[in-house]
């Protein structure tokens, strides 16, 4: 139909993998890190194709401690962002994972993972309600730096989305579940070892020496001159999505 813009879709539910129960059952409020986390795939479009995007938050701290692009929407998309989330904020045991029945949260490698770090799975129908804080985030997302962008390669957006994420979003961005209040400073009030994952082990500044370890998902090096061609990610004064956030902000 003319005029109607193409979509991709990111859940597939037809199939016959074990499906879990929806144990969230949109219990939203959680007043304690690393018990209860979202995930979910999102599709940017480039000239280049589709880039999927995979994404795990914390909805306690509404901070997304995993995420993963590929051109592709196999299971290893989303195993690549629980992966990340489970070496960034170790799970406590228990810890609730929620997402929809699509395949690549069923697959079989994805539930290996889970079972290995004590988490629990629950997973829903595909109901946008049922996901809402995650979806919340991928709508900033689109509005704040996608539909402010058009990227010829994937390699832009990797970069571009990357720098959103660990330079704004996990570090700026008010959430009125957190009063109004940024990640960090709302949870840097907490214990000395203020991480939620550190559990009193790790001391706070290795925990942002983390971030160099995870950059190389997308090829890139946190310091300047790196070896191995990498470059350095600096989120630019000009970003788009400083230009054009809402006085709102998100839930």
């Amino acid at each position: 139909m003319a005029g109607r813009r193409f979509r991709a879709t990111t859940t597939n539910s037809r199939h016959a993998l074990p499906v879990a129960p929806n144990l969230l059952n949109r219990q939203f409020v959680v007043t304690r890190p690393n018990t209860v986390r979202l995930a979910d795939i999102t599709s940017l479009p480039t000239n280049e194709g589709w880039l999927y995007l995979a994404a795990v938050l914390d909805l306690a701290t509404r901070k997304v401690i995993g995420w993963s692009m590929r051109q592709h929407m196999r299971a290893d998309l989303t195993c690549a962002a629980l992966t990340m989330a489970i070496q960034r904020q170790r799970p406590t045991p228990g810890l609730l994972q929620h997402a929809d029945r699509g395949s690549q949260y069923a697959a079989d490698d994805y539930r290996k993972l889970l079972s290995a770090a004590g988490m629990r799975q629950s997973m829903s129908r595909g109901n946008g309600l049922d996901n809402a804080p995650m979806k919340s985030f991928f709508h900033t997302l689109k509005v704040e730096l996608v539909q402010q962008r058009r990227w010829t390669m994937r390699g832009e957006a990797r970069r571009d989305v990357f720098a959103y994420i660990e330079g704004d979003y996990n570090r700026q961005r008010i959430h009125s579940a957190l009063g109004f209040r940024t990640p960090p400073s709302r949870w840097s009030t907490r214990s000395p070892d203020s991480c939620p994952s550190n559990q009193g082990k790790i001391k706070p500044v290795r925990c942002l020496l983390r971030h160099s370890l995870i950059l190389s998902t997308i090829g890139v090096s946190d310091k300047p001159g790196a070896a191995h061609g990498r470059q350095s990610v600096q989120v630019p004064v000009s970003a788009p999505w400083r230009s054009c956030r809402s006085r709102f902000p998100r839930r």
